[in-house]
Parts: C-alpha cells; sequence; structure tokens
C-alpha cells in the first residue's frame, strides 16, 4: 500500500524535530496561536435547551498583558430572537430539515463563526508567524457570511505574513482509494482514508500529495503521524502557502509529544481554556435563572433518578 500510494498520490517523507534556531529562523521571532472552541447544550429534550458557544484563539506570546482573545455567545430555542434565527437559517440552507435537526448543524455554524472571529482578531493583536486551527478548512466555509469572514481572514493572515494549517485528527476524507489496485481495495473494510492510513506511517512521516491530487478543493491537504499513534492526522494548507507545507510539518512534529494524541501540544492547551465543562455551565445557569424557570424548563428529567 505504501509502494502504490507513493507510486500514484505522492512522496511519503520523514520529518525531522526542529532545534531552536530552526524554530526561531521559521518564526522571526513572531508567536504562535492557536484557535479551538467549545459548545455544551444544557436541559433536556428540544427545545428546552440553552447552549454556550466559546472559541478561543491563544498566543505563545502576550501583548498588552493579555494571551488570548476570547469569543462567546449563547442560544435557546426558548428565545424568540434565537428561534427566528435559527427558522431564518432553515429557510436558506437547511429545507425540509426539522428544527431539531437544522439547530444541530446551526450549532456547528456558530462555533465556526466565533472560532473565525477570534482568529482574525488575533491576527491583528498578535501579528504570529502561524496561525494553528482546530479542524479542516471548509467548516469556515459552508454559507455566504461564513465564506466571507474566512475570506477576511485569509487575506488579513496574506496581509500579516501569518501562516495558516488547519490541523485535523480524525481524518474524513475517503480519496485515496481509488489510487489503490484492486486486489488492496478488496483488503478494505470501509475504504475510508483513515482505514488506509492507520499504522501506515513511521513516527515522524508524512505523505505529500502531489498538486493535481485534490484532496479537498479548498486546501492542500497533506497526512502525517506525528506520535507513537498509529493513527495519522491530516493537515490543510491555504494554496499559496504549498511552499511551507515541509518545513510547517516539521514545526508540528516538534511541537507534538513523542506519547501525545499526535496533534501539536499548543491545541490541546488551547482546547483546555476553551472548554465548557458541564459543573461551570451548570452553576452559572442555576445561579442566573429563577429556580421554577429552571425547574420548569431546563432540568431533564434524568437528573431526578434515584439510582
Amino acid at each position: 500500500m505504501r509502494a502504490e500510494l507513493e507510486n500514484t498520490v505522492g512522496h511519503l517523507i520523514p520529518l525531522r524535530k526542529l532545534d531552536e534556531q530552526e524554530i526561531n529562523t521559521l518564526s522571526g521571532g513572531r508567536p504562535l496561536v492557536g484557535v479551538d472552541g467549545s459548545v455544551y447544550t444544557l436541559g433536556g429534550n428540544y427545545p428546552f435547551t440553552v447552549t454556550a458557544f466559546q472559541a478561543v484563539a491563544k498566543s505563545t506570546v502576550a501583548f498588552d498583558r493579555t494571551d488570548k482573545v476570547v469569543r462567546s455567545s449563547l442560544y435557546s430555542p426558548l428565545d424568540r430572537e434565537d428561534r427566528d434565527a435559527l427558522r431564518s437559517f432553515m429557510e436558506e440552507n437547511e429545507e425540509g430539515l426539522t428544527e431539531e435537526a437544522a439547530f444541530s448543524r446551526y450549532k456547528d455554524r456558530q462555533m465556526a463563526l466565533l472560532e473565525i472571529e477570534a482568529a482574525t482578531i488575533a491576527l491583528e493583536r498578535f501579528r504570529p508567524f502561524l496561525i494553528l486551527l482546530d479542524g479542516q478548512f471548509s467548516r469556515y466555509q459552508k454559507d455566504e457570511e461564513l465564506f466571507d469572514k474566512w475570506h477576511v481572514f485569509c487575506k488579513r493572515a496574506q496581509d500579516c505574513e501569518a501562516l495558516v494549517v488547519g490541523v485535523v485528527e480524525e481524518v474524513g476524507t475517503m480519496k485515496l482509494k481509488k489510487f489503490l489496485s484492486q486486489p488492496v481495495q478488496d483488503r478494505l473494510i470501509t475504504g475510508h482514508d483513515r482505514e488506509i492510513l492507520f499504522g501506515l506511517f513511521e513516527t515522524g512521516e508524512a505523505l505529500l500529495p502531489h498538486e493535481e491530487i485534490e484532496i479537498k478543493h479548498d486546501a492542500y491537504v497533506a497526512f502525517a503521524r506525528l506520535s507513537d499513534q498509529p493513527q495519522a492526522i491530516a493537515c490543510n494548507f491555504l494554496y499559496d502557502q504549498v511552499d511551507h507545507v515541509q518545513d510547517l510539518l516539521c514545526l508540528l512534529y516538534t511541537l507534538t509529544p513523542k506519547q501525545g494524541r499526535g496533534i501539536p501540544l499548543w491545541l490541546d492547551l488551547v482546547d483546555v481554556e476553551a472548554r465548557i465543562t458541564k459543573k461551570e455551565w451548570e452553576m452559572l445557569v442555576q445561579s442566573t435563572l429563577d429556580k421554577d424557570i429552571y425547574e420548569r424548563f431546563l432540568r431533564p428529567q434524568r437528573e431526578r433518578r434515584d439510582y
């Protein structure tokens, strides 16, 4: 399978750990920013819920006594304005879906909006050499408003000479199978790229597809194994930054713990700061809302179990 991928898809290359001087040369003394988001829904069945969104863009270097940008919002179908916004979203994008099903997609959209807003502000505030986004670029291009914000972000990144990488820890594409011979295809269970790449790479190895091989139409995609974890990750790059792919993969390899999950440690640290815990969110809601309102609309019956 390795031989077939190299013959038809791209190059398997070894990555190396960068030393301090090489990192300083690559960064030009500028910080790294990681961006991640968190969403938590409190309540029972739809529409008796309240959802909190929080996006954090965190810099490795503080500026004006802060090292992060935080964007947050709330949504509840019990609120008339929020419900009207969801119905407008359904009319524009999700015809034929129930409100509950549309709400699931609406949450993804709202999270993506906050993340790209935080990332755009971080570009101006911290002037990073690199922004790491948690996930694929297509998350930020699902409708006109998102695409417009993504376009502004990419333009500002270009103006600031900042590199952009989307780190995808769960590979979801299904593009490589068609490049394999039939006997190899017949051994596969699902044919997804995740299955094909599992255990295929040595630690610190990457697959760089030829540029004419389109894994995603909106990004150049490389696959890599950055730790002892045998599951490969994917990395999205802007097409006009393809010349930096190998250097950036070596940097990501340097920033990833050998025994870790296979993604750069900085994204895990950002995730901790962005995460909304159940306990914190419950305390906030219960201390803010009238007890009768909370019990009537938001407390799920499962919490009343005796055992």
